[in-house]
């Protein structure tokens, strides 16, 4: 048996291992392209294409926009382009995921996400979606994971949010566009950093809101309550989060590792 210290778990800290929130136009892309070093691997579906625009524009020709094939193929697709060999052969030092709500809407048409939400006599149980979408998205979590931990490359996951509640130009609350509460449950457990992405129109600039939350809910069909997720923003190893963060990555990093 290998010694326990070869078999340390490796951890980085020091970097990025974050789920972006907010809602549409918010900044979510232009904020992947603030990557200062390296090349930016700006990963989308069909419907973010328009986001490489956004991503190129802080980062010029260092971003790199792929999107990733539809149907069956998804899965494969992603971690073929997700392989440490093809990102360390583009110097790629930060994957920007746009976005996580469409993922889970390209995974829904997949055969393997039917095929595990199919009942004994052949029907499609509902109540199994959000077990086959976790089973599924794990796997890209994890290799996700290794790429930040083991490689240090930095990790930014876009996802949709409305924003339910504006105080003074400023989000307050807003609620993750997902397929299932328990989806919703499983990713705040995954990320390390979560803020909320605002553009605040009064002052023109877009920044991170660390006193928004966020929530979602859980109804049976009679329209009660009867699980509630609340989750606050969080920077890992940052000793003080200001109320207003500037929207780029230098700026969470010198948080970070100040």
């Amino acid at each position: 048996m290998a010694s326990l210290l070869s078999r340390r778990t490796k951890v980085n800290a020091k970097g990025l291992f974050m789920l972006v929130l907010g809602p549409s136009k918010a900044g979510k892309s232009y904020f992947m392209g603030t990557q200062p070093d390296g090349n930016i691997l700006h990963l989308h579906g069909s419907s973010e294409s328009h986001g490489s625009i956004s991503a190129s524009t802080p980062a010029g020709d260092r971003a790199i926009s792929v999107q990733w094939e539809r149907g069956d193929k998804l899965i494969a697709d992603i971690m073929s382009i997700l392989s440490p060999e093809n990102l360390k052969a583009e110097n790629i030092t930060c994957i920007g995921l746009d976005s996580l709500t469409e993922l889970f809407r390209d995974i829904r048409d997949t055969k393997i996400f039917k095929q595990k939400c199919t009942t004994a006599s052949g029907k499609h149980n509902n109540f199994k979606e959000s077990e086959a979408m976790i089973d599924i998205m794990s796997k890209i979590i994890h290799q996700l994971r290794v790429l930040y931990n083991e490689h240090n490359i930095n990790v930014v996951c876009a996802m949709h949010a409305r924003v339910t509640k504006v105080e003074n130009d400023i989000i307050s609350e807003v609620k993750p566009e997902l397929p299932g509460f328990g989806v919703a449950e499983f990713l705040v457990g995954q990320f390390n950093d979560i803020l909320v992405l605002n553009h605040n129109k009064e002052k023109g600039v877009r920044e991170f809101v660390s006193h928004a939350v966020g929530n979602r809910d859980s109804k049976n069909e009679d329209g009660i309550v009867t699980r509630y997720l609340d989750f606050t923003p969080c920077l890992q190893n940052a000793s003080v989060i200001p109320d207003t963060i500037e929207a780029t990555i230098p700026a969470l990093l010198k948080l970070k590792n100040s």
